[in-house]
């Protein structure tokens, strides 16, 4: 699952995700959770801390960059060669504006109760 994150008013996307990410470890289901940063604010990186201590404050640290963990990257720092692989081999990509949410199975996303794809509350 890849999330694609720029926006830090939606980083309860993030925290619904990595809960997910949990209960779906908790019934045995191993899931990469990769979390994208996009923010390009610069030399603070506000976003990608908020994100780490979100992950470190529900007990999930020891889970990063491990198999069926979580992998958090800032885009800027990645190839594009690197982007488009990780976007072809994604099952499901959520973007915290919409554009980008698709299913593995080729159905069109979900739509949440704003109609936003992407947007369902979990």
């Amino acid at each position: 699952m890849l999330l694609r994150i720029a926006d830090q008013a939606q980083i309860q996307l993030v925290r619904q995700l990595v809960q997910a990410h949990t209960y779906w470890r908790v019934k045995g289901l191993s899931v990469d959770l990769v979390i994208w940063n996009e923010d390009q604010s610069g030399y603070r990186q506000v976003l990608h801390e908020q994100i780490m201590n979100m992950i470190a404050s529900r007990g999930d640290a020891n889970l990063l960059d491990k198999p069926g963990g979580i992998f958090v990257r800032r885009s800027e720092q990645m190839s594009e060669e690197d982007k488009v692989l990780m976007q072809t081999v994604a099952r499901v990509i959520v973007s915290d504006n919409g554009r980008h949410a698709r299913r593995a199975d080729g159905a069109p996303p979900a739509r949440g109760a704003d109609g936003r794809a992407g947007s369902t509350r979990w």
